[in-house]
């Protein structure tokens, strides 16, 4: 007998992989730092996430109230999700992708590599990721 899919709650796949990827860079970059007996400066890593037409780098905001900046963009999308709540029993949502908040964000266009957008804060719906790596520079 086949299990009623609708009524198990949904993960996001992808969401759950990049911030379990941003976990562990996060934990390689501490080791490195107590490891680091010289006192040089560790370069940060970024995460680097391609989509089907650019390279964004950035690093991960998992804690919405590290700063008023990212808690205003935080109070945005919830309360978003929240009004979509009320509606979910009578319609249909499309387009319901969970997302990622990122910061100190650099996009770059596969179109024209020249153009570049830096970004303090930046949205990522997870529909839109094809891969997720990691720089150890800055930026890529």
């Amino acid at each position: 007998m086949k299990e009623n899919v609708s009524s198990k709650k949904s993960i996001d796949y992808k969401k759950l992989l990049v911030e379990d990827f941003d976990k562990h860079i996060k934990e390689f970059n501490e080791e490195a730092k107590l490891k680091n007996k010289s006192k040089k400066k560790i370069k940060p890593i970024s995460l680097v996430i391609t989509t089907n037409f650019e390279i964004i780098t950035g690093t991960l905001v998992l804690d919405e109230y590290t700063d008023s900046d990212s808690n205003i963009c935080f109070q945005s999308l919830h309360s978003t999700l929240n009004k979509l709540k009320e509606y979910e029993e009578t319609i249909n949502i499309i387009n319901k992708a969970d997302y990622l908040v990122l910061k100190d964000v650099r996009i770059r266009s596969y179109s024209s590599y020249s153009c570049i957008q830096d970004l303090e804060y930046y949205v990522l719906f997870t529909d839109q990721i094809k891969g997720v790596s990691y720089s150890l520079s800055n930026r890529v």
